[in-house]
């Protein structure tokens, strides 16, 4: 299985590249034909099979399962998931399950996502498209007591390196109230703790000039937290154990990244929040479900009951 918590997840090219060198490479011609498949790969790779495999890379080192070669129930199930997190009409289904084939094929692999059950999987997905839009609310908010269980489990003795990082990820992304997207990336050198606050810089946003992203960081708009507040407490708490458990980084690095790791995406961070919940086995309401966004909504939902003002919530 993939380790996503130890190393980087390798690249389509960078895994084949690695199974075929110990051949190829005591060949005449076989530096040259690596080069070649790899020129080939860059260009067939390029766009959205790429990234649809890495999205299901991700799923399945979260699921704990193999990616590759993956059976065919795997793709079921993550087809039910892509279900699950709304944002995968039918009509644009094939994407997804062409790039899980794809790769099998050109690792010598019999490809997974075909057969009656996945065809009978995707008729019954377009069917159901009208109800699951009507009905299924993926941004249905993560209640705080949840978030808090989330914390805790992180703080646990019991939890690893992994879970560590999955809880003070998603709990960072609850409690600072930004875009999945926002927090996901936060570099380590742009969240601290003081004598009396959490804070973090914001570094990038949404809608914002992607050149100023290196402008001094005074600045730089900056949301303090006061430890004055147990949840806050806690999340700093978790943090710093993260840290702790990940090691040293260069200050620009991805936080919750490993040393190495790229930068998290908001669909990690989503993949992590329902990992997480499936070991509390905490589920939404019927009809309903957690996504990435259900943090950020969580979190406003919570700020506003307990009064915070709105400056202090977007």
């Amino acid at each position: 299985m993939l380790d996503h918590g130890a190393r980087v997840l390798p690249s389509w090219g960078g895994l084949l590249a690695q199974r075929l060198q110990a051949v190829l490479a005591r060949l005449r011609g076989g530096p040259t034909a690596l080069r070649l498949l790899q020129a080939g790969l860059a260009q067939s790779t390029a766009g959205t099979y790429s990234s649809h495999w890495a999205k299901f890379q991700q799923y399945c080192e979260a699921s704990q399962v193999e990616s590759l070669p993956a059976s065919t129930a795997t793709v079921l199930a993550y087809v039910g998931w892509l279900a699950d997190e709304g944002h995968v009409k039918a009509s644009s289904l094939q994407q997804y399950l062409s790039a899980i084939n794809r790769v099998h094929r050109d690792f010598g692999e019999e490809a997974p996502a075909l057969g009656h059950h996945v065809a009978v999987q995707r008729q019954g997905m377009g069917a159901l498209q009208i109800d699951l839009e009507d009905n299924h609310d993926v941004r249905v908010y993560l209640p705080s007591e949840v978030a808090d269980r989330i914390v805790r489990r992180g703080l646990s003795p019991a939890a690893r390196a992994h879970e560590v990082r999955r809880c003070a990820a998603v709990a960072f992304a609850f409690i600072t109230l930004q875009r999945v997207s926002t927090s996901a990336q936060v570099e380590d050198r742009d969240i601290g703790v003081d004598d009396s606050h959490l804070w973090f810089r914001v570094r990038f946003e949404k809608g914002r000039d992607r050149r100023t992203r290196d402008v001094a960081d005074s600045r730089m708009r900056v949301v303090r937290m006061p430890l004055s507040a147990p949840g806050v407490a806690r999340v700093a708490a978790l943090l710093a154990r993260w840290r702790s458990l990940r090691g040293e980084v260069p200050p620009s690095a991805a936080c919750f990244a490993f040393p190495g790791e790229r930068p998290p995406t908001e669909a990690a961070v989503g993949t992590w929040l329902s990992t997480q919940l499936q070991k509390m086995q905490e589920s939404a309401p019927p009809g309903f479900a957690y996504s990435f966004h259900s943090l950020r909504k969580g979190g406003a939902t919570g700020a506003y009951s307990v009064g915070a003002p709105r400056r202090r919530r977007g």
